[in-house]
């Protein structure tokens, strides 16, 4: 069985629909399917404005997820700007570490059959992409968003 990714695509004049899979084992597809699931409505219910230090609050209320892949960045606690890791030391009451958001919103963790995880790219995320369809193939499992 694999896991079948229905998504639209484009550019900023044409947009098209496209189909992948992810095939990477059995015996944990169903946890994996509801990993695709819970990554993709966190895409959605963080894709829009809001100040960052909201974004970066609601941002860190999914890390207790598997699936939440977590790339420590090092910011300015008030602007949320970077800060070059050899300030961390003098800077240490000012600065703190937040999910690179990027890194979290891109990526998630799924599970291969040998229990360890494996980062995959979320290729259905992005300006121009919205995913429409995650199924099992081969089983009754389907979402249609």
């Amino acid at each position: 069985m694999r896991i079948k990714i229905s998504y639209i695509t484009g550019d900023s004049e044409n947009s098209y629909r496209e189909e992948d899979y992810i095939d990477i084992g059995d015996k944990y597809i169903i946890e994996n399917f509801k990993s695709i699931e819970g990554h993709y409505a966190m895409y959605r219910s963080l894709d829009g404005t809001r100040t960052p230090n909201k974004f970066i609050e609601d941002l860190k209320s999914y890390m207790d997820n598997s699936w939440f892949v977590n790339s420590p960045r090092l910011v300015n606690k008030n602007t949320k700007c970077g800060v070059d890791e050899k300030y961390k030391e003098q800077y240490k009451d000012i600065v703190e570490y937040i999910p690179d958001p990027i890194t979290a919103m891109g990526y998630l963790n799924l599970k291969l059959d040998s229990g360890e995880m494996f980062k995959q790219a979320a290729f259905w995320t992005g300006c121009f992409e919205s995913l429409t369809e995650i199924e099992i193939v081969n089983n009754e499992f389907k979402v249609t968003f």
